[in-house]
């Protein structure tokens, strides 16, 4: 059986969330399966996390064939006593639940483990995100007989006949069903514990916090408080890392960090550590580019024979008088070099030298290519310094946060027991 959340449907939710709760915990029990989830202020009837198939956002409706009066792909009217009124179509509500799950766990903090980091689908999620609506009370039959199926559409819905056979079927065969349910039929890779742990998480956030009635954010906790004592790489390294809770919200881990302080920092310092990281991560995808165009710019050299032509400057990364000295190269040598020999080249294929002006192109586009490489350089490093300067002002920021936190600890070292993910 699939962990639930909750364990138990409340009273107040309708017989047709209570009969699709029914199917759903009989999927197999690595699976997770969330009612009425808080998703973006809303809340969807189902969310079903399972680490073969994927993400599934199921909304239910109890609508009959004679609720209904019109429906087209964005509302349908339907009667509500003694009168018409119009609802979104569950489709687009489903499909709207959807966005707003896929768009909460990109933005997260550490997405990275749910998200690809290069590529052409940097920032996506690893694994697919669907939606399905359940009508419990409408069969495939009446809509396809009142030709409700061109806006029914069989590829998002599951109806009531589906649902009455699901009652029969394995826990695999349930979860083979909903996967035949995905708009998208990529093939996602396996989910490994880690990101299914961090999606339920995201999903079912659970923080069990230990108040300390005599904590204040100015005023320091009594010294029995356990977070008074508490060493600042230890106390810092509780509020940044993922918060190890059950994702049916039991056996939590103690976290022993005065409430006023988590509810005031926690969110602002996680995101810190953030950009702290993908700072430093850029940096390295810097330094790597413009060693690689140094070398690059090396070779090209040596192909036109101006040798020493590399201005000095260059080797060193972090010195900005480099950029200063690319640029001098570039428009005092290598754009008269080019002009030269295109004005050259002009006056060969005027006399005729054609062999000679194949030559000369050849020539200047050897030279085009330094100059662009050089331009390369100049962008690169420039972003790397740039790089340089904010990684500076988040360290100084991770190290104020730390002597306010304990600055009996961090007046000599503010970052000495940091732990910044590198």
């Amino acid at each position: 059986m699939a962990t639930i959340v909750p364990k138990t449907i409340p009273s107040k939710a309708t017989p047709d969330e209570k009969h699709l709760f029914s199917v759903l915990k009989k999927l197999p029990k690595d699976c997770s399966v969330f009612y009425e989830p808080l998703i973006n202020q809303r809340q969807p009837d189902f969310i079903v996390v399972s680490p073969r198939i994927g993400i599934m956002v199921i909304e239910a409706k109890g609508w009959s064939l004679d609720y209904i009066d019109t429906a087209n792909h964005l509302t349908v009217q339907v009667k509500s006593k003694g009168r018409i009124e119009d609802r979104t179509n569950p489709a687009e509500q489903a499909k709207q639940y959807m966005f707003d799950t896929m768009n909460m766990l990109k933005n997260a903090d550490k997405a990275c483990v749910i998200t690809n980091t290069t590529g052409s689908y940097r920032g996506n999620l690893k694994f697919p995100v669907g939606f399905a609506v359940a009508m419990s009370n409408l069969s495939r039959h009446e809509a396809n007989n009142n030709k409700l199926s061109a806006v029914f559409q069989s590829q998002n819905y599951i109806f009531k006949d589906d649902i009455e056979s699901l009652e029969k079927l394995t826990s695999g065969e349930i979860e083979l069903f909903l996967k035949g349910k995905f708009t998208s039929k990529w093939k996602s890779p396996l989910m490994t514990d880690k990101q299914f742990k961090a999606i339920t998480r995201l999903i079912n956030p659970v923080i069990k916090i230990k108040p300390s009635s005599n904590a204040t954010v100015n005023k320091p906790s009594k010294p029995d408080d356990q977070s008074a004592n508490m060493p600042i790489g230890e106390l810092l390294s509780s509020i940044k890392q993922p918060i190890e809770a059950a994702s049916d919200g039991e056996n939590h881990v103690e976290e022993y960090i005065p409430k006023d302080i988590y509810d005031t920092i926690s969110q602002s310092f996680a995101q810190l550590l953030g950009n702290t990281k993908e700072s430093r991560q850029n940096i390295a995808h810097h330094k790597q580019r413009v060693s690689y165009l140094k070398q690059q710019i090396s070779v090209a050299e040596l192909l036109i024979s101006e040798q020493g032509a590399l201005p000095q400057a260059m080797t060193q990364e972090d010195d900005a008088n480099a950029i200063e000295s690319t640029k001098k190269t570039v428009v005092k040598h290598d754009c008269q070099r080019i002009e030269a020999f295109a004005t050259s080249m002009s006056q060969l294929v005027t006399d005729n030298k054609i062999d000679k002006a194949l030559e000369a192109f050849d020539q200047m586009k050897l030279h085009a290519v330094t100059t662009r490489l050089r331009l390369e350089y100049i962008q690169e490093l420039k972003q790397l310094l740039n790089e340089m300067e904010k990684q500076q002002v988040l360290e100084s920021k991770v190290g104020h946060i730390s002597r306010i936190l304990n600055p009996n600890n961090a007046v000599d070292q503010p970052t000495k027991n940091m732990a910044i993910p590198a």
